[in-house]
C-alpha cells in the first residue's frame, strides 16, 4: 500500500561535459577557442596556472567572479569544481569560485604557480546570509532532503563555526611561508579589497568596487539571530567575537593565526555594510 507513497527527492549530479556544455551555452567564439586550448593544453599535461577563490560561500564570491571577468579571465562559478576530479572542468576555466574545495592542497599541486584567494567574511553576517539562503532554496525545492549541515539549525551552525576555523587555519599554515600566493581579503568589509585582488592579480585597478549580491545578508528571519545568539553564547562567545572575519575560537590549531582581517592591515575591526544596511523595500 506504501509502492506510491511519495519520497523525498535527491538532487542528482550533473556530469562533467553537461557542466561545462551548460556554462559556456551563451559564450562568445573567443571564450570558446579559450576553453577549447585550455582543455587541449590540460589533457597533455602542460597545466596552466589557476587563481582558486578557496574561501566560504556568501563571503563575496559572486563579487570576485565579476572582477575576474571584468579582467579578461575565464571564470567559472559554481560548485563543479570543487570535488577536483572534474578535470575538463578545470582545464578549461581560469578562475574559479563559490565555495571552499574539497582539497585545495591537491588543487595547488595540480596546477603549479597557480594563486589562491582567501575571501572571508564576519561569522554574524556570513551565518544569517546563508540561513537567508537556505530558506530560499527550502521554498523551492519542497520535498528535497537538505543534509544536516546545510540547514536552518543551530547544528548546521555549530558546523559551520568548527569548519571555518578549521578551513581558515589551513590555508593561512599552508601558506604561511608563500605570501605572493595568497590573498585574504574581506570583499564585503573592506572598501579597498577591489583593489587588492587586482593588484594581487597583476591586473589593473578599478574604479569601483563590483557589488554583485548587494541584497545578501539583509532582511533575515528574527529566529535566525535567536539560533546564532544561542550557538554563540554556547561556546562563550558575544556579539563582539561574532564580527571576526577569520577565526572565532583560539585552539592549538590556530595558535599564533590572526582572528580577523584587521590584524593584516591595522584596521579597526568595523560593521559589515551589508548587514547593518536596511532592508530595502
Amino acid at each position: 500500500m506504501f509502492k506510491n507513497a511519495s519520497k523525498p527527492k535527491m538532487r542528482k549530479p550533473i556530469p562533467a561535459y553537461k557542466a561545462l556544455a551548460g556554462y559556456l551555452k551563451e559564450a562568445s567564439f573567443s571564450e570558446l577557442a579559450h576553453v577549447g586550448a585550455n582543455v587541449i593544453t590540460g589533457s597533455l599535461g602542460m597545466k596552466k596556472p589557476k587563481i582558486f577563490a578557496v574561501g566560504m560561500n556568501k563571503a563575496g564570491t559572486s563579487s570576485l567572479h565579476e572582477i575576474f571577468v571584468d579582467n579578461g579571465y575565464l571564470s567559472y562559478h559554481g560548485i563543479r569544481w570543487r570535488s577536483g576530479r572534474n578535470k575538463m572542468l578545470l582545464n578549461g576555466f581560469d578562475c574559479f569560485s563559490d565555495g571552499p574545495p574539497v582539497d585545495f592542497k591537491a588543487l595547488d599541486r595540480g596546477f603549479p604557480g597557480s594563486r589562491f584567494i582567501l575571501n572571508v567574511r564576519e561569522f554574524d553576517a556570513w551565518v544569517l546570509s546563508r540561513l537567508k539562503h537556505i530558506t530560499r532554496d527550502k521554498k523551492k525545492r519542497v520535498g528535497e532532503i537538505f543534509p544536516h549541515d546545510w540547514d536552518t539549525t543551530e547544528e548546521a551552525i555549530e558546523i559551520w563555526l568548527q569548519e571555518r576555523d578549521r578551513h581558515h587555519a589551513e590555508v593561512m599554515t599552508y601558506f604561511k611561508d608563500r605570501p605572493d600566493d595568497l590573498l585574504i581579503v574581506n570583499f564585503i568589509r573592506d572598501p579597498d579589497a577591489a583593489r587588492k585582488v587586482a593588484r594581487f592579480l597583476g591586473k589593473l585597478e578599478p574604479d569601483s568596487k563590483p557589488w554583485a549580491n548587494p541584497a545578501s545578508g539583509r532582511g533575515g528571519a528574527p529566529e535566525h539571530q535567536v539560533m546564532l545568539d544561542a550557538v554563540l553564547q554556547r561556546n562563550g562567545l558575544d556579539a563582539r567575537d561574532a564580527k571576526r572575519d577569520l577565526i572565532m575560537r583560539r585552539s592549538d590549531a590556530n595558535a599564533g593565526l590572526p582572528m580577523d582581517t584587521s590584524e593584516l592591515d591595522g584596521a579597526p575591526i568595523v560593521e559589515d555594510p551589508v548587514q547593518a544596511a536596511p532592508a530595502r523595500a
